[in-house]
């Protein structure tokens, strides 16, 4: 079977480092790299990561330069003609990778394959959820409206990733939505209908806990499919074209709108009002239309909402992770 480096990038995760890990040792792949990145952690990761000693290990340690950098980084050391992802913290079944491989293996049409998942609450260990996507075809236009993966579960083509240009450097957040927007155009995809993931939600310092960083994935999501829809429509990528500035040239998106006004109203149902506030007022914002019933609703919640401790979404430098 063909060889696979799997990679998996850790920023302050020492307490999920053994899940992951662990996973990983009993896989019964029989041709494995295992790239552990350690981008810059300060809370012990590292020596986490160095207690394993196997043979299939390699340690990739280095000052924090961000997910993206160091995912690049991690993808051009790598060795196989497959690579997979793990999300640091979470965990895959032994036969994960064999499975996976052996699809690329047999289908030289198949350019990405996933799995099924199941999300695990990190506290309880409670099933929260499965998921097994179906497809549709063709997946260069199913990506236009939802991704078919999550970033950890994807196995791909190297040969693939190189013939697109990998990861791109504007997307600090929804790098996975852009790559697989771009992989659509090339190949095809398959999904293994069996649960061969678990993912831990509710993780400390995830991007779920945060609403601007939330805000800020949802943004750059919607704005990959819009250079992805321009793609498809015979028309340059905008962010090839302008560079970061394509993104203040985007117009207005119902789709983004109607996501943040469904996050915020979920928000204002939990009591999160600082969350309710900054998610309504963006899908006021993105409206194509501001005085719509859904807008003048979105706009009286809004009026409603105390303000006292809410605050407004602050733009600020990308964080790392």
């Amino acid at each position: 079977m063909t060889a696979v480096s799997v990679i998996s990038v850790f920023h302050n995760r020492a307490h999920g480092v053994a899940a992951t890990v662990e996973s990983l040792l009993r896989q019964d792949h029989d041709d494995l790299e295992i790239v552990l990145v350690d981008d810059g952690s300060t809370d012990g990761t590292l020596a986490a990561l160095r207690s394993y000693e196997d043979r299939r290990i390699r340690i990739d340690a280095h000052e924090n330069m961000g997910f993206v950098h160091a995912l690049k980084r991690a993808v051009a050391s790598t060795r196989a003609p497959y690579v997979a992802l793990l999300g640091a913290g979470d965990a895959c079944r032994p036969e994960r990778l064999s499975r996976q491989a052996s699809v690329l293996d047999q289908k030289p049409n198949i350019g990405a394959v996933g799995c099924g998942t199941e999300n695990l609450d990190l506290r309880t260990g409670a099933v929260l959820s499965r998921k097994i996507t179906r497809l549709t075809r063709p997946v260069s236009r199913m990506v236009l409206t939802r991704n078919p993966f999550h970033h950890g579960e994807i196995m791909f083509r190297r040969a693939l990733y190189d013939a697109v240009g990998g990861y791109r450097d504007f997307f600090v957040f929804a790098q996975d939505r852009d790559l697989i927007c771009r992989f659509s155009q090339r190949a095809d995809f398959h999904v293994i209908e069996d649960v061969l993931y678990t993912r831990f939600v509710r993780m400390a310092g995830s991007v779920s806990n945060s609403p601007e960083k939330l805000l800020l994935q949802r943004r750059l999501s919607d704005f990959a499919v819009y250079c992805h829809a321009q793609r498809l429509e015979g028309r340059p990528d905008p962010l090839d074209q302008y560079g970061p500035a394509a993104a203040l040239m985007q117009p207005p998106s119902p789709r983004l709108a109607h996501e943040l006004r469904l996050t915020g109203l979920g928000a204002l149902r939990r009591g999160n009002l600082p969350m309710a506030r900054t998610f309504l007022a963006y899908a006021q914002a993105n409206a194509p239309h501001p005085l719509s019933a859904l807008g003048l609703a979105a706009t009286g919640i809004l009026s409603a909402l105390p303000r006292r401790g809410a605050g407004h979404f602050r733009a600020s430098r990308a964080p790392a992770d």
